[in-house]
């Protein structure tokens, strides 16, 4: 039970900081082209 909520809890978590990365590469991104 305790395993199904940490990977639950860490999957969550990571795309969160996966997504924010990928945000901040991407306006880098869009700034050169700009």
């Amino acid at each position: 039970m305790a395993f199904g909520f940490v990977v639950s809890f860490w999957s969550v978590f990571g795309s969160l900081i996966i997504n924010r990365g990928w945000r901040h590469i991407n306006f880098q991104f869009l700034d050169r082209m700009g």
